[in-house]
């Protein structure tokens, strides 16, 4: 939970710069307008298309990562073509949403959404219950025992789980 809240923190050092820039503008296109503003038309188009590059990544890794965690709890590893059917079908399936319409993809964004959030509720609820018949004290050395490395990959964890938040300014 303590490296939850640094990321947090790390994050709004990155936002609160982000956040005065766009004050600045009231059109729409945000880091794109902001590096054309300032450097540009061809600085511009480079930031577009690294913007563009990084989105088709982020979802191909995760699409990978979502079957590489499935095959762990598959009675087998999946062959290639299954592993490829699966990852298809997680980007096919958003896509069709939205190509039928704005309701049918907010259907789905909320049903995800729910899907997503049912487990974690359910944990928390599970949680409380356990700790309220026997509770624990956290010791300091129980936060600083983990070292530099661990503490080093939560924090990316977290700031990767606290990304996105400028996908908003580019409409």
């Amino acid at each position: 939970p303590f490296a939850m809240v640094c990321a947090a923190f790390g994050m709004a050092l990155i936002m609160l710069p982000m956040t005065e820039v766009a004050s600045q503008f009231s059109d729409s296109g945000g880091p794109y307008l902001y590096v054309r503003h300032a450097f540009g038309h061809f600085a511009s188009v480079q930031i577009g298309w690294f913007h563009l590059l990084t989105l088709i990544s982020t979802v191909a890794a995760l699409s990978n990562l979502f079957v590489d965690h499935l095959s762990t709890i598959l009675p087998s590893p999946p062959s290639i073509s299954v592993r490829g059917s699966i990852i298809a079908i997680l980007i096919a399936g958003p896509a069709i949403a939205n190509y039928l319409g704005v309701q049918t993809g907010s259907v789905l964004n909320n049903a995800i959404t729910i899907a997503k959030l049912l487990p974690l509720l359910l944990l928390a609820l599970i949680g409380l219950f356990h700790f309220a018949h026997e509770p624990h004290i956290i010791h300091a050395s129980e936060i600083t025992s983990p070292g530099l490395s661990n503490w080093t990959r939560a924090m990316v964890f977290g700031l990767f789980l606290f990304g996105g938040w400028e996908d908003a300014l580019i409409p």
